[in-house]
């Protein structure tokens, strides 16, 4: 039913969209009158990591044994991976998180991670988020570091808009992974419409 009064009880014109919605969808307004049926919630959960331990040097870009996680739920359709260039499955405001986990260091050491992004399809890259961890030896030769970068992007084109991780280190410090474990993982949530 409509409201029994409008503001100087003027009549109120909405223009319903032309076919029912999907189940769970919502009717939404755009401020003019016309309505138009969108989805809520989280729509897409996507995560990849890093299968095997690295033992970089210097900076690196997660490029090898770097998959999607077959260990965590997912929602929705998957990244894609071009020798660790992430493209995004669809269009809309999505929330990028990054953690780095390193060790075995035998040495003082400091890693660093951070996440890139391109909108001309990896011609030009443009660091997003960066964090920096030092770790030191603890004379057991049993030493661990982590850290965590996250960051949102809006997508406005699939074809053209990437992401990456890069990580740089020093003096022997390995990013660790694992099949089944997340160590060192992306994680990659929808959050809204662009």
């Amino acid at each position: 039913a409509g409201p029994s009064a409008t503001t100087n009880n003027a009549a109120i014109q909405f223009t319903l969209p032309v076919a029912d919605g999907s189940a769970g969808q919502c009717l939404q307004t755009d401020g003019s009158g016309n309505l138009s049926w969108v989805t809520t919630g989280i729509t897409h959960y996507d995560t990849w990591s890093l299968t095997a331990d690295k033992n970089w040097s210097g900076t690196n870009y997660h490029n090898a044994d770097w998959s999607r996680s077959s260990s965590v739920p997912s929602i929705g359709s998957a990244m894609s991976s071009n020798s660790g260039n992430m493209t995004f499955p669809v269009t809309g405001i999505w929330e990028v998180t990054f953690f780095g986990q390193t060790g075995d260091s035998t040495e003082n050491a400091y890693t660093q991670i951070w996440i890139d992004y391109s909108t001309d399809s990896g011609s030009n890259w443009t660091t997003l988020a960066n964090s920096t961890d030092a770790i030191s030896d603890d004379g057991s030769n049993t030493v661990y570091g982590a850290t965590c970068v996250t960051a949102a992007v809006d997508v406005t084109n699939t074809s053209t808009f990437l992401v990456r991780f890069g990580t740089a280190n020093e003096q022997g410090a390995v990013f660790k992974g694992n099949a089944t474990v997340l160590r060192n993982y992306a994680i990659f949530k929808r959050i809204g419409d662009t």
